[in-house]
């Protein structure tokens, strides 16, 4: 989801405020560490795959 954020984030052409950063930021930290950098960066490019306008959709919209 982190990269469903930034991607959400570039597509709008803004940048989250300090504490969504800050949010983003810890989240980034705690994947990374749970997940090494190589597995981080698998996940994070499925994300990025994801369009962020649909990704939460449970298509009951």
């Amino acid at each position: 989801m982190v990269a469903v954020a930034d991607d959400a984030f570039t597509a709008l052409g803004q940048v989250p405020d300090p504490d969504d950063a800050a949010d983003l930021a810890a989240v980034r930290a705690a994947a990374v560490e749970a997940l090494g950098p190589a597995g981080f960066a698998e996940e994070y490019a499925q994300g990025q795959r994801l369009d962020p306008r649909t990704a939460f959709d449970d298509g009951d919209h």
